[in-house]
């Protein structure tokens, strides 16, 4: 869709909230230092554990900034690319050929996983990593390693 300015771009305003790649990095180095250790994750779980451990392992666990070009509608089935056999006929799909999009991946590999860790290990890093960019330094009073005092005291409340 173009905009008053002739531009590619949503004109209607529903746009998705926006959050800053400047915490990625941060993140990354939070993430990190959960990799290639056995810890208890029952405070990334749901609550309600009916595994005998909450002990797990990720081999890998890691945060970037991921680029495609896409439609602007956040579900491109096709890999991020927009094709037409037709070619393209109208101003929207050639801008939609045109958009880049930008988004956090994060990368987590693990021996196992606790019902909903991925959603609350992922929303946990991400505010952490505000925190820190808030206060300008490296998280809160854990730093680097704020997941994991936030595993050993199993409490992840501001």
């Amino acid at each position: 869709e173009l905009n008053n300015n002739g531009e590619c771009g949503s004109s209607s305003g529903n746009r998705r909230p926006r959050i800053s790649p400047s915490i990625v990095p941060q993140m990354d180095k939070l993430l990190r230092k959960l990799e290639g250790r056995e810890l208890d994750y029952f405070a990334f779980s749901h609550g309600k554990v009916k595994t005998q451990t909450t002990l797990c392992t990720l081999y890998r666990a890691r945060a970037g900034i991921v680029e495609w070009s896409g439609d602007g509608d956040g579900d491109d089935d096709d890999g991020g690319t927009s094709s037409s056999s037709s070619g393209p006929s109208s101003t929207s799909s050639s801008c939609a050929q045109k958009e880049r999009r930008r988004a956090i991946c994060v990368e987590l590999v693990g021996n196992r996983f606790l019902r909903r860790m991925v959603r609350i290990l992922v929303a946990t890093a991400m505010r952490e990593a505000q925190k820190g960019n808030n206060e300008g330094g490296n998280g809160n009073d854990g730093g680097d390693d704020a997941l994991l005092n936030i595993l050993s005291t199993k409490d992840r409340r501001l």
